[in-house]
């Protein structure tokens, strides 16, 4: 997913204000001063200022009172300070910075936006696109004193502002507004500057606002067009609006809280497939060209707005309730290609309605589109677009590459109904969107009934051959979020962020909450989420507002304990050896601003019994509660792995653990074992277990004595970390004991009651674990653990007895 580029400006504007400091020629008119290609109108009767663009688009507008104090302003600014003043002034004005001033001002209602693209398959970008739009909107209070639309790289042409009651309210033609407003281009807005009372008695009052205008091609965001593979001068035109590109292909309240519905038309040649949200509702064609209309969208986000134009071809297939699921590429590319992404969608959409009880009724079709050179997935409601390279699979990719296309289509089609159906309120609660969009895919990969792994857990403890854990966007949710919540990166779950918290750790503590909520009533949190998602339906969550929903939580001292996960960043750790709580990983001395919650299940081996236990945490070390610290010696911590915290074992505990998941083989025992497993490693890199831990524990691996198909899920989630660990540790050391190939030797290549599918994914393994490239991250790397660069330098400063000592 990529996150629009933002701003008007470019190198060029910097120039052409370096020109005029310079005192080179600055032309001027009557009523114009030209700064090189930047244009600032002044109104013949007023004298205010408005903007237009010249020759290019430009980020950058200054605004003055008069000609005089312009030309001392830009004579002693560069063009970047100019446009900063601009954005300070309308702030001045109007209250509020630019880019809030939309939301605060307008309440958009209904858009109808028509844009016309004269050459979609062409990778040509010079002219940009046309578009014309009518918006049905509500003013605020705050209206009477400006208003403002997001616009980025556009020119807005013929703009009229009326009430829909009856009544003109500005008009502008080329810049120039009537009733002395001033038209100012922001580095993010377009704002009209009142006369005098010319917007008063606005609030809440219906208004339409109507203009034609004409805008520029992004690069990967906002209205782009993207190369074909094997043809780079053709292309097709795409999509990408989050998380601010809306703001580029049409002017709006580009904030994923402002919802509105949509009705869309465009113009392009008739040989081409045009795909957008909706249905078709009307299509004509003439003199080569057609012009479709959409049907008009349930009531959504802007940047959930999608088209997809270009020369594709599909497969298609219905749902058990009639609706129409296509998968389409570009022609270049083969159309057995689309064969397992069909069956990967119309799957996980059966799924997603079963599971939250929720058809999507608004919706007659839904497409998903391969795009080359994406490098990301976007959920756009009925309009899913993929990178083809995630997307299509080829006769003879492997396992692996398949279940990357599942994986991918069950994260965005979880979209439709979180994100889409209900949306962050606004992009600080992004975690909301891809927390449970993450944490809901390991749901649905388990329902598809691919591979060796039978439950969404499974899925989440399995390796992959190259790097790291299975998932779509940052594999293996919680062991993922784990390794990067620590350091310079972490931080907390709320904040305008795309990266491995918003993702993973979103995902790992809505597991968490399950976990707990299933242990106090089973099926409470299905019923739950069901509940939350029918409740707010077509509006607006946040990620704690969810998740308190979720898990019933009403109670607002317990709600502010449980806000620790959600507004603090890090986790702590619990130390059997010293029988407490550690608040804070790697950090001792750290004290939590507010005491906080931790749902802590525990296995007591010899009465065979899980209890579950809420540690309230309110200092650097807090003791473990009573009934688990008399019997801690026979008690695994963590039962379950589902807590978002590390614990350090004993090297008994990890011993009885592989005896029970080889003897039970049950998803808990192995799960558990399997995260025990990923906490040593990381503790080992971190220095807080001695290494020779996982060492003496890989020795106890070979008493499984064979892998198989029937027992898959231990060796994949708790065999083959080891072996991969191991792996690095020779590499590093050029230990010439190959442990991890002898203990692999041992368990993979001497079993005969293996299937076939347990072969591939063993030979792709194998074949891994034998990488000279495997060893460590680097630039170049696609996937990239990201705690493989804290082990290379844990293992370079490693002194004593180390790691390689150990070998």
């Amino acid at each position: 997913m990529e996150e629009a580029t933002g701003g008007r400006g470019g190198e060029g504007v910097e120039e052409e204000g370096e020109k005029l400091l310079r005192g080179e020629e600055v032309k001027s008119d009557d009523n114009n001063v030209d700064v090189g290609n930047l244009e600032i109108q002044l109104e013949p009767e007023t004298g205010r200022t408005s903007s237009r663009k010249g020759k290019r688009t430009f980020g950058i507008v200054a605004v003055a009172v008069g000609a005089l104090v312009l030309i001392g302003v830009l004579g002693s600014l560069s063009v970047r300070s100019a446009s900063a003043s601009v954005d300070e002034r309308v702030a001045s004005l109007c209250g509020s910075n630019p880019d809030d001033l939309p939301a605060l001002l307008v309440r958009p209602e209904h858009y109808e936006i028509n844009l016309t693209i004269a050459e979609p398959t062409s990778a040509e970008v010079v002219g940009g696109f046309g578009g014309k739009m009518r918006l049905r909107a509500r003013a605020s209070e705050a209206s009477a004193r400006c208003l403002a639309l997001h616009a980025v790289n556009m020119t807005l042409n013929d703009v009229m502002v009326r009430r829909e009651s009856g009544g003109t309210i500005v008009s502008c033609t080329a810049g120039v507004c009537s009733g002395g407003v001033s038209l100012v281009y922001t580095s993010s807005a377009v704002v009209f500057l009142p006369g005098s009372g010319v917007f008063d008695g606005l609030g809440d009052e219906v208004i339409l606002l109507e203009t034609s205008y004409q805008a520029s091609f992004g690069e990967r965001s906002g209205l782009y067009k993207a190369q074909l593979s094997s043809k780079p001068r053709e292309a097709v035109t795409v999509t990408q609006l989050e998380t601010k590109g809306a703001r580029q292909v049409f002017p709006s309240v580009d904030e994923p809280g402002s919802k509105a519905t949509f009705r869309i038309t465009i113009d392009v040649p008739s040989e081409l497939v045009a795909l957008s949200n909706m249905d078709v509702a009307e299509a004509r064609v003439a003199d080569g060209r057609q012009s479709k209309t959409f049907e008009t969208t349930p009531v959504m986000s802007p940047y959930l707005l999608a088209l997809a134009i270009g020369e594709f071809h599909s497969l298609d297939s219905e749902m058990n309730d009639g609706t129409l699921v296509k998968v389409w590429s570009t022609t270049e590319q083969d159309l057995e290609t689309l064969e397992v992404a069909l069956d990967a969608s119309v799957k996980a959409l059966e799924f997603y309605t079963s599971w939250t009880d929720q058809k999507m009724r608004d919706f007659k079709k839904f497409d998903l589109v391969a795009v080359p050179g994406r490098g990301g997935a976007m959920e756009n409601w009925g309009l899913l677009l993929f990178d083809e390279r995630r997307f299509l699979v080829n006769v003879t990719d492997g396992f692996y590459e398949r279940l990357e296309c599942y994986d991918v289509t069950c994260h965005e089609i979880a979209h439709q109904w979180m994100g889409n159906l209900v949306t962050a309120a606004s992009w600080d609660d992004i975690s909301f969107n891809e927390g449970f969009a993450t944490f809901m895919e390991y749901k649905c990969l388990s329902s598809l009934g691919i591979g060796p792994f039978g439950s969404s857990l499974l899925f989440e403890v399995a390796l992959t051959p190259l790097s790291g854990k299975l998932g779509v966007h940052f594999p293996g949710a919680r062991s993922q979020a784990l390794a990067y919540d620590v350091g310079e990166k972490a931080h907390p779950l709320v904040g305008d962020h795309f990266d491995k918290i918003s993702y993973s750790k979103g995902a790992a503590v809505v597991s968490m909450i399950e976990a707990i909520a299933e242990s106090l009533s089973p099926g409470s949190f299905q019923s739950g989420i069901r509940s939350c998602l029918r409740e707010k339906a077509y509006s607006t969550t946040t990620y704690r507002d969810m998740l308190a929903c979720a898990f019933q939580l009403h109670d607002p001292a317990i709600l502010a304990l449980a806000d620790y996960w959600v507004f603090e960043d890090s986790y702590p750790v619990i130390s059997k050896p010293e029988g407490g709580v550690i608040a804070r990983y790697l950090d001792r001395d750290w004290v939590p601003p507010t005491a906080f919650m931790l749902p802590l299940r525990s296995w007591d081996q010899e009465k065979n019994i899980v209890n579950t236990d809420m540690v309230l945490v309110s200092s650097s070390f807090t003791p473990l509660p009573e009934n688990v610290a008399s019997n801690l010696e026979g008690t695994i911590l963590n039962y379950g792995g589902r807590g978002y915290f590390r614990v350090v074992h004993n090297l008994s505990d990890y011993r009885e653990m592989l005896r029970a998941a080889a003897k039970d083989g049950g998803p808990e025992t192995i799960v558990t074992l399997a995260r025990m497993v990923d906490d040593l490693i990381h503790l080992v890199d971190d220095g807080l277990v001695d290494g020779s831990v996982l060492l003496r524990f890989s020795g106890e691996l070979e008493s499984l004595r064979e892998c198989n198909s029937s027992n898959a899920e231990l060796c994949f989630g708790v065999v083959l970390p080891v072996l991969r660990e191991l792996r690095l540790w020779e590499m590093f050391c050029n230990s010439s004991k190959a442990t991890s190939v002898d203990i692999a030797k041992t368990l993979f290549l001497s079993n005969s009651s293996a299937d076939g599918i347990f072969l591939e994914l063993v030979n792709e393994h194998l074949a891994a674990l034998g990488r000279s490239d495997f060893a460590f991250c680097n630039d170049e790397s696609e996937k990239c653990d990201v705690g493989l660069d804290r082990k290379a330098e844990w293992l370079e400063k490693s002194v004593g007895k180390t790691v390689c000592d150990l070998l």
